[in-house]
């Protein structure tokens, strides 16, 4: 844990002796560049010989609408996919981290698992080995080994126990036995393809599930297991595809036009699932995008789902419709029934689609909330041009603010002759009683709020069935406007605002308030003339209340969908968006106070969803990476806002307020 609180992960910096970094990368080059021009002779080798390979014994024979060149062709190409995906992210590997020695090796056991063991054992392992190809099939077989002794190694870099070493050594072992003894030294023995499966996918998956120290302990490595578990699980499906049917049905071990047809099929799954595997070992080995695995998993779980379901109703419809066919009419409409199905499916596929998304998000994140975007409101209650229109004892002048259930108006004060600001619900909204309460409990809330970090209310009614409530003006822009007009503020400044604003939620929960939609758009920032020591030159204002929740109570009001905004909601308000205290304003707190000294909020996604898993699981970062001159004290203070766990984050905003009072501008 570094000094911030926030765990740092450093399993795969594994930095050569200096006195060796170089000779080791000359190595390491080398091999790469064999491997690489490996992957090149071999390519014009299996050229050379197309129609003459033919893998895993397919025969002429079974399928004599394509010739044996072609049948070849295409099994080059699918190989010809995947070693190159390998190399490239071999290649990449090196380049970007070639001063650790973990990294290059998992560079060099890319290369040579992809660029030269795939790339050969597709034909080689079906017949006896020349003796030219030997040395080219223990290179490949080198690769293999590494790439057993990497899963086994990932990511500490070492073996956590001699529980795991055991096990790595003895899945070694295996492949080393699998590989040679048919092809050099039996080469009458074959094994029989179930065990041989089997016994793979154990090698295989065993490091995912043997103990490992730092997988617990830091979320960041946690992760990184996440990318290679799903370049792994898609691989291992792929395989799956090709071996499981063989193994368990029998017409697809005949000769045939239906194995055939099937190891062609079966192999293409093989070679575009492990396809994916270096990628997803890059982004884990360079920790890019970390988080983003989970909101793919996430997707996968959704669209594997939605597929399979689809594909089994397509196959019941298909039936059932081609036997009422032959009942019916006599004849085998097999086309008319395919549409007929094809457009079923089309129709169920947004509704099933929905329905499993809420399911995952539900039952595998603990998202509780509707994060669908909410319809544009079109419709204002009045026209913009209102300059003069009477509200009450009020003229309006004009309008400083649209909002998705009010518009905010400047207006004149008739006795205190001052300016002030008139929040006017819409008239679509006040024809609705959940709005028209939530809009009479807003104004009720802040009538009873005295502070002056808390924008002051004076008058509310309605007339002709117009609800408005009369506030103070602030005379200056949102907090969201003054940090794009301010890009490098001051920490001082900024830490005075957070000061600010910290008072005035300490207040509003004191109360018994939680506010539960803190953001810079509802904040307001009023600049104030004054040279006295110790006052700020900047006011900071908190204003709607509209989703207010009473603490130590059910709240008044039920609201459908998310309470919050999706940029700045804590996770308990994501799991439920009613078990929530004061702490979760902190959370939202806490994201300002980022994008106040940085500029930039802590997550970002485009998609919704990517948004709240982030929320959920994805650690803040440091915002002195942004901001070098921030106090460590104000950086600290912000990362403990930002926990996932309330118990994690401070108490209470005057928690808060003690631990960065200290650094406070004097």
């Amino acid at each position: 844990m570094n000094n911030s609180g926030a765990y740092t992960a450093t399993s795969t910096n594994h930095p050569f002796p200096p006195r060796w970094q170089r000779g080791a990368q000359l190595i390491w080059g080398g091999l790469l560049l064999l491997a690489t021009l490996v992957f090149v002779l071999a390519t014009l080798f299996y050229l050379s010989q197309l129609g003459q390979l033919l893998p895993y014994g397919i025969e002429p024979t079974w399928l004599p609408a394509l010739s044996p060149t072609s049948i070849d062709l295409y099994f080059w190409v699918l190989d010809t996919i995947t070693s190159l995906a390998f190399l490239t992210v071999a290649l990449f590997l090196f380049w970007r981290k070639r001063d650790s020695w973990f990294m290059m090796l998992v560079s060099l056991m890319l290369a040579l698992f992809g660029g030269v063991f795939i790339n050969n054992t597709s034909y080689l392992l079906t017949t006896r080995l020349s003796s030219w190809e030997i040395p080219l099939f223990l290179l490949g077989l080198v690769g293999n080994t590494l790439f057993v002794l990497f899963l086994y190694l990932f990511p500490e870099g070492r073996f956590p126990s001699r529980l795991v070493k055991v096990i790595a050594f003895g899945a070694v072992c295996w492949f080393l036995f699998l590989y040679l003894v048919p092809s050099l030294l039996l080469p009458q023995m074959e094994v029989p393809p179930a065990i041989a499966t089997v016994m793979s996918v154990l090698a295989y998956g065993a490091p995912f599930f043997l103990p490992r120290e730092n997988t617990r302990a830091l979320s960041s490595v946690q992760q990184q297991v996440k990318w290679i578990n799903v370049g792994l699980i898609l691989a291992l499906s792929g395989f799956a595809i090709r071996f499981l049917p063989e193994a368990f049905v029998p017409v697809l071990q005949e000769p045939g036009a239906t194995r055939g047809i099937f190891l062609m099929v079966s192999q293409f799954a093989v070679q575009i699932t492990l396809s994916f595997v270096p990628f997803m070992i890059g982004f884990s080995m360079l920790r890019y995008r970390l988080w983003d695995v989970d909101f793919l998993i996430n997707r996968g779980l959704v669209y594997g789902a939605v597929t399979v379901t689809v594909g089994l109703l397509v196959a019941g419809q298909l039936f059932i419709l081609r036997q009422l066919f032959v009942v019916f009419t006599g004849k085998d409409q097999a086309t008319v029934a395919l549409v007929i199905a094809a457009v079923a499916a089309g129709a169920l596929f947004q509704p099933l689609r929905n329905a499993l998304q809420r399911l995952v998000d539900q039952q595998v994140y603990g998202i509780q909330v509707a994060y669908q975007k909410p319809r544009p409101v079109t419709a204002v209650s009045i026209p913009d041009a209102t300059t003069g229109k009477q509200i009450g004892a009020y003229t309006l002048q004009q309008l400083i603010g649209r909002g998705g259930m009010a518009n905010v108006y400047l207006a004149q004060h008739p006795t205190l002759h001052q300016p002030v600001a008139i929040k006017i619900m819409l008239s679509e909204q006040a024809t609705q009683a959940d709005f028209r309460a939530r809009f009479e409990r807003e104004a009720q809330t802040i009538a009873s709020l005295r502070h002056e970090g808390i924008v002051k209310l004076f008058d509310f009614g309605q007339v002709d069935g117009t609800y408005y409530m009369v506030m103070e003006y602030i005379d200056g822009p949102n907090l969201r406007d003054f940090i794009a007009q301010n890009p490098a503020l001051p920490w001082q400044t900024a830490v005075s605002l957070l000061q600010q604003i910290a008072a005035a939620l300490n207040y509003a929960h004191t109360q018994g308030l939680v506010h539960r939609d803190i953001k810079p758009s509802n904040v307001m920032i009023q600049s104030q003339a004054t040279q006295q020591p110790g006052v700020p030159t900047h006011r900071a204002v908190l204003t709607d209340f509209g989703i207010v929740k009473m603490m130590g109570g059910s709240s008044a009001l039920t609201h459908t969908g998310m309470v919050g905004t999706l940029d700045y909601i804590a996770p308990e308000q994501i799991r439920d968006a009613k078990d929530v205290d004061g702490r979760a304003d902190l959370y939202s707190l806490g994201i300002l106070a980022y994008e106040l000294v940085t500029g930039e909020r802590p997550f970002t996604a485009t998609n919704p969803g990517a948004l709240l898993i982030a929320h959920l699981q994805q650690p803040a970062p440091d915002p002195r990476k942004l901001r070098p001159d921030l106090p460590d004290a104000i950086a600290i203070a912000i990362l403990r806002l930002l926990a996932k766990e309330p118990a994690d984050r401070y108490p209470t905003a005057a928690a808060l307020l003690d631990a960065i009072t200290d650094i406070s501008p004097s």
